[in-house]
């Protein structure tokens, strides 16, 4: 490409767009795992603290003569944990969790060819940026299969007001 060469101020800002789009999804993808991770843990400290209380329970209930009442009161904690186990085994949080990690990882190499890109704009034209455009899209496509949507809570809370952080591309005047 010559050095002549110069990318439009709307292609320009169709980049800083896809840069910020990157941006937020890496952020609320390592959000999604940070809440995926917590739950995973809500879930299985009470289910291991009951399933322990219950199993040291079980012998004293086995062999004395315990009252109906201890008995209902096992069986019920019983169930409580089985129901803890059945939803944390049923929705898989941490499974979810490397998901939206692994996908924040492909987001921020992603990122960071952006940036590489953005560092050479000036040497580029408008096909070529189009052409490094229509790439990122087929990329963010691939890294994002199989990955649960981001509820829109966490989107919310963590990315609508989310800036990139400061970089050559931001401080960059079209």
């Amino acid at each position: 490409m010559s050095t002549e060469a110069k990318v439009t101020p709307g292609i320009a800002n169709l980049i800083r767009q896809r840069y910020e789009e990157v941006y937020r999804n890496e952020q609320a993808r390592y959000q999604c795992a940070k809440e995926y991770r917590r739950f995973h843990y809500w879930l299985g400290v009470p289910t291991v603290i009951i399933t322990a209380a219950i199993s040291s329970s079980l012998f004293y209930l086995l062999e004395s003569n315990a009252a109906q009442y201890q008995k209902l009161i096992l069986a019920s904690i019983s169930a409580i944990a089985a129901v803890l186990v059945s939803v944390q085994t049923f929705l898989e949080p941490s499974k979810l969790a490397e998901k939206n990690v692994d996908c924040g990882r492909g987001l921020y190499g992603l990122r960071m060819k952006l940036e590489n890109f953005v560092a050479k704009l000036d040497s580029v034209g408008d096909e070529e940026a189009e052409q490094f455009l229509d790439q990122t899209s087929t990329e963010m496509e691939k890294i994002s299969v199989g990955v649960p949507e981001i509820p829109t809570r966490i989107w919310k809370k963590y990315c609508e007001v989310l800036t990139p952080p400061n970089n050559s591309f931001n401080r960059r005047a079209d």
